[in-house]
């Protein structure tokens, strides 16, 4: 490396280093954490199915991972952030967990609804004196009700036999995945905008009942309780708006309720779980203390141990920390107590890269090399193992994360983010550093790269091969044992 790639590699780690200091101490950019830090709800559900097998259908788990898959996209929609959804096929639940939650009742009741919106043309008549529906009227809360020719409201058995025996005109399955979104009305409420898929026979069959019944209502129904219903003004096409007693909070709910997609089957609630922070805000501190400790327990050693090259370690490894809880705020990591853990795991994975990388420092100085050429050589054979067992970590990474779910997806995350800044901290960090005091005079004492420290233990592994497999095997055996139990259902 010549000494204007150096010093041009110096500028550019103090400029990233401003710029995460920058993100890293910024109380406007937040931190996300997960359930077991900042609190939430936990909640168990259990879909109702005996009203799905009262149809002549049978319920299989692939319907338990629809219902779960509509579930997960509403969690996304409403924003919370590392939820969890966990399936339990032997006993049809599901567990939810959402974090953060600041009124977990109306968000349960937001997974709880079917959302299953029907459109249906009331048959009304226009004098009072008929049999049939009259008008449509409000009630004291601003809700619309049909109100039968005597003057009062239907009642659910008259509703279910005069609406709900018959086929809906279309239905939210009808409508464009996606699609639909809440506007602020000009009387300060707020409406849905909702757009028909036109290869389903439902739009069509939409677009001809307004189109031969223009002054007749057409109610809207969501989960069989009335949302609005307009008088049919002239024929609609493929799009419309479903105007109610909205606020704009919920028709962004409901709109977002018909874009996750209605569930096939009602849900009861079995139980639900408040959990607060209190208890997680201590193990982050105590968590944050043993880390803390534990770092410097490590810098201490790089500097006893390696001297000036230890101390330039560990100042890369505190830029690893800046550069590492940037990221995590950047892309929105949310933060658990096993991701802190893998953070803090990664941090001694960043110290054994340059752990590797000084010992054949201090190998190539012993052979006789300049100190330019020693630690040129040095980096460039460790890189070899130290990418080897880092490109392990990552795919054990994916696999945590693939297969994972909630707080081990988190710690997967944060461990592979972390992995990755030790390699750049660790090959890039510490050797620019290095080369940079590499032509000063008093940095070519060899008494500061530790050559006087040459502890060997000599623990003959190769010759006694039969007793350390056999230590192994001794642990390995067991949790394959117990992991195999504990798949046994």
């Amino acid at each position: 490396m010549t000494g204007q790639q150096n010093r041009t590699l110096l500028v550019v780690i103090l400029l990233l280093t401003i710029a995460a200091s920058f993100v890293a101490f910024n109380k406007k950019i937040p931190t996300l954490f997960g359930l077991d830090i900042k609190g939430g709800v936990r909640v168990t559900l259990r879909p109702k199915i005996e009203d799905y097998e009262k149809k002549g259908r049978k319920w299989t788990t692939a319907d338990l991972e629809t219902v779960r898959n509509v579930l997960e996209k509403r969690v996304n929609l409403t924003g919370v952030s590392e939820p969890s959804l966990i399936t339990k096929p032997e006993s049809n639940q599901i567990y939810v967990e959402l974090p953060g939650l600041k009124d977990e009742d109306a968000a349960v009741a937001r997974l709880q609804s079917t959302a299953s919106l029907q459109f249906y043309l009331l048959q009304q008549l226009g004098k009072k004196d008929s049999p049939g529906i009259w008008k449509i009227d409000r009630d004291p809360a601003g809700n619309e009700v049909i109100m039968k020719a005597d003057g009062r409201p239907l009642t659910p058995e008259e509703m279910q036999s005069e609406i709900f025996d018959k086929d809906p005109i279309a239905s939210g399955e009808d409508m464009i995945p996606g699609q639909c979104s809440s506007q602020v009305a000009p009387n300060g409420g707020a409406y849905i905008n909702f757009n028909f898929d036109p290869t389903k026979d439902g739009a069509k069959r939409f677009a001809d009942t307004t189109h031969a019944h223009v002054g007749k209502f057409l109610a809207i129904f969501l989960d069989k309780k009335l949302i609005t219903a307009p008088s049919i003004n002239g024929p609609i096409g493929t799009s419309g708006i479903i105007e109610g007693n909205f606020t704009l909070e919920s028709a962004n709910a409901l709109a977002n309720q018909l874009n996750a997609g209605a569930l096939p089957v009602p849900l009861e609630r079995l139980q639900t779980q408040k959990l607060e922070a209190t208890l997680g805000q201590e193990a982050v501190r105590a968590t944050m203390i043993a880390g803390g400790v534990g770092l410097l327990i490590v810098l201490l050693f790089m500097v006893v141990y390696y001297r000036l090259p230890g101390a330039l370690a560990s100042a890369a490894l505190i830029l690893y920390a800046i550069f590492s809880y940037a990221l995590f705020k950047l892309f929105a990591v949310t933060l658990t107590l096993p991701g802190i853990a893998g953070f803090i795991l990664s941090i001694g994975m960043a110290v054994d890269a340059n752990i590797l990388i000084f010992e054949r420092l201090k190998e190539e100085l012993r052979s006789g090399k300049t100190l330019r050429n020693a630690i040129d050589t040095g980096f460039k054979r460790a890189f070899t193992a130290i990418l080897d067992s880092n490109v392990c970590t990552l795919i054990t990474c994916g696999v945590l994360f693939y297969f994972g779910t909630g707080s081990i997806r988190g710690f997967a995350v944060t461990l592979a983010l972390g992995v990755a800044v030790s390699m750049f901290t660790a090959i890039t960090v510490s050797r620019t550093f290095l080369f940079a005091l590499v032509e000063m005079k008093w940095a070519q004492n060899p008494a500061l790269y530790g050559l006087s420290f040459n502890w060997q233990p000599k623990m003959g592994v190769m010759k006694r091969q039969t007793l350390w497999l056999g230590l192994s095997m001794a642990l390995i055996i067991p949790g394959l044992i117990c992991w195999g139990l504990g798949g046994v259902k």
